[in-house]
């Protein structure tokens, strides 16, 4: 009887002490960008637009990234001390408001944990170009 009790404390012990979710939520402003090879964007402009991230920290998990909330868009994720990286895909057409199967986006996203500066080079399949932006990311806190 002994050894039972001892039993279901030690598991009820080491239930309480799993690793629980630590999701933060990330409003990220965006600061400044570039369309490779032919201008600078300013504000305003397609692709300028502020982005809102979630992340599991604990389970090292992006939740929600830039351009997708789906959980197989999101790859490669590799949390450090210093950096978030992870990677973006999405098959939404934006043309015709629905997913498709060829794929219209990539972005590589480079997330500094010290200074927040987000660093995104997204390519547009659609319209062959590469964007490269620079979002200051702060961390949210939720009121309810």
């Amino acid at each position: 009887m002994k050894q039972i009790i001892i039993i279901i404390v030690s598991g009820m012990l080491l239930l309480a002490s799993g690793a629980k979710a630590e999701i933060i939520f990330l409003n990220c402003k965006w600061d400044n960008g570039r369309i490779e090879g032919v201008k600078t964007l300013t504000k305003g402009e397609p692709g300028t637009r502020d982005v809102n991230i979630k992340l599991d920290l604990n389970k090292k998990k992006v939740i929600n990234g830039v351009l997708t909330i789906i959980p197989d868009e999101i790859e490669n994720a590799f949390f450090t001390d210093n950096y978030i990286n992870w990677n973006e895909k999405s098959f939404f057409d934006t043309k015709l408001g629905k997913r498709v199967e060829k794929l219209q986006f990539r972005s590589r996203l480079d997330l500094n944990r010290s200074s927040g500066l987000l660093k995104e080079v997204y390519y547009d399949y659609l319209d062959n170009i590469q964007i490269t932006s620079y979002h200051y990311c702060t961390k949210e806190n939720k009121k309810f």
